[in-house]
């Protein structure tokens, strides 16, 4: 059986607190495994990560969303397109690993932050990690002004395939 199911859902931190910025953005300034993106009042952290209970042919990416507006925002991370290069170039696409769909579009309330955590495996069965993973991010904000520019993010994973842990796992 795989636990390959790390979802968190869009989980809305702190009561009463008011986001003012993404915790990624000091490891997008380190780290090629991490980034972060702005679009219209939408504050976007992507960073690879890791979970013990996912098993090694899928990657795991973590994901915060911010809300900068006074007006809630509808997200949508089903949207996201994954694709996955290996050192040998194959390219591969990556299906987000959702067997009880329950990555769905949500509302993120104004100034207010959330975290979610989705596995990903490629849709052709590869042993190994990726050495890049990009993830086109378009429809994310569910704004038709936003969505129509493009939106990517690629990724590097460490040479050494070493990445940090997700919330809520442990070695």
């Amino acid at each position: 059986m795989v636990r390959a199911h790390i979802l968190l859902g869009l989980t809305v931190a702190g009561c009463g607190a008011t986001y003012e910025r993404l915790d990624t953005e000091a490891l997008a300034q380190r780290h090629a495994w991490a980034a972060v993106a702005h679009r219209g009042c939408l504050d976007l952290g992507v960073q690879l990560t890791r979970h013990p209970s996912v098993p090694g042919r899928f990657t795991v990416v973590r994901y915060e969303l911010g809300n900068r507006c006074e007006r809630p925002l509808g997200v949508d991370l089903s949207a996201v397109r994954a694709r996955a290069r290996y050192a040998d170039g194959v390219e591969l696409d990556l299906a987000r690993h959702d067997p009880r769909r329950e990555v769905v579009p949500a509302t993120l309330e104004h100034r207010s932050r959330a975290v979610e955590v989705l596995a990903y495996a490629p849709v052709v069965p590869r042993d190994g990690a990726p050495a890049v993973v990009c993830l086109t991010l378009d429809g994310v904000l569910r704004d038709a002004s936003a969505a129509a520019t493009p939106w990517t993010q690629c990724l590097t994973v460490p040479p050494d395939g070493e990445l940090p842990l997700a919330p809520g796992g442990s070695s």
